[in-house]
């Protein structure tokens, strides 16, 4: 502990603050109210015991992964070599200043698109999906819009977020057979690896948009988990499946929604809703009164 006689407590007006080393904070000795906790902290972030651990060691901030793309200049050394450099000067140039232009362009795309679908806990992840790709030069001869929509796909995927293509395609500048297209690439690769989408995050943004009553949303959520118990809708798309199910709820409920409605908040078709719905009648024996 350090005496820091130079301040005052605020509260009780003591000037016997004292200096605490491991949460590097100044503290009134008498009330024990801390007058400053912003200090930098200049110490390295793990202990150092060899010289390696001393290179590996870091002061300050983390870096962010994808803002690791600083381009190196290739200078001039005397007039002899100027001439037989300038080609390879110019080239690298050119090289870098595209890398740079294609990264920044896909990195605005992706921000856009997590932006206005509000996901953008998935925008550090697509962007780093995408940083992959372009080492792999995946991107080289397909659209940067493409491969950036199916960076954000993906990272939906991985974190179990009710996006679907359809969706994607709403919003993006490309059509979903090229998103699903570049999605497959990514897989393909091992850049993603292909998980499960769960039916119960879709219901939260359809409901939403239908404005659907807490207990309408309860009684969902049990349609579902009883139509998991019987296998219905495997393979197939599993926006059907949920909309079905708000369509029995909301009559159950006495809050009932046309097919109309809930097929397009759910951006599929009123056919998709209706044999989803027959096949929820059939299998969990819900009696439904209309």
């Amino acid at each position: 502990m350090e005496n820091g006689d130079e301040f005052k407590c605020p509260i009780c007006g003591s000037n016997k603050i004292i200096y605490d080393q491991v949460t590097r904070e100044y503290v009134c000795s008498e009330c024990g109210y801390v007058v400053e906790d912003r200090e930098i902290d200049y110490r390295y972030e793990k202990r150092i015991h060899s010289a390696e651990d001393w290179l590996k060691s870091r002061i300050g901030p983390k870096q962010v992964p994808y803002e690791d793309l600083t381009p190196t200049d290739i200078g001039f050394s005397s007039k002899e070599k100027r001439r037989k450099s300038r080609r390879i000067r110019s080239t690298h140039k050119r090289i870098v200043e595209s890398k740079d232009r294609n990264f920044r362009k896909a990195k605005r795309e992706i921000i856009r698109l997590c932006n206005i679908l509000g996901i953008n806990s998935v925008c550090t992840d697509a962007i780093l999906y995408y940083k992959k790709a372009s080492s792999k030069k995946l991107v080289r001869g397909r659209s940067i819009e493409g491969m950036a929509t199916a960076c954000v796909y993906a990272a939906c995927k991985a974190r179990r977020l009710g996006i679907s293509l359809n969706v994607l395609e709403k919003v993006s500048k490309v059509s979903r057979r090229l998103i699903a297209r570049n999605y497959r690439l990514l897989i393909e690769h091992g850049i993603v690896h292909q998980g499960g989408t769960d039916v119960f995050n879709f219901v939260t943004r359809i409901a939403a948009h239908l404005k659907l009553s807490t207990d309408t949303i309860r009684l969902v959520g049990k349609i579902l988990k009883k139509s998991r118990e019987k296998r219905i809708g495997i393979g197939a798309r599993p926006e059907g499946l949920v909309a079905a199910s708000i369509y029995i709820s909301s009559i159950i409920m006495n809050s009932p929604r046309t097919q109309r409605e809930i097929a397009k908040a759910a951006n599929i078709t009123e056919v998709t809703l209706r044999n989803r719905y027959k096949e929820i009648m059939e299998k969990t024996n819900i009696t439904v009164y209309i």
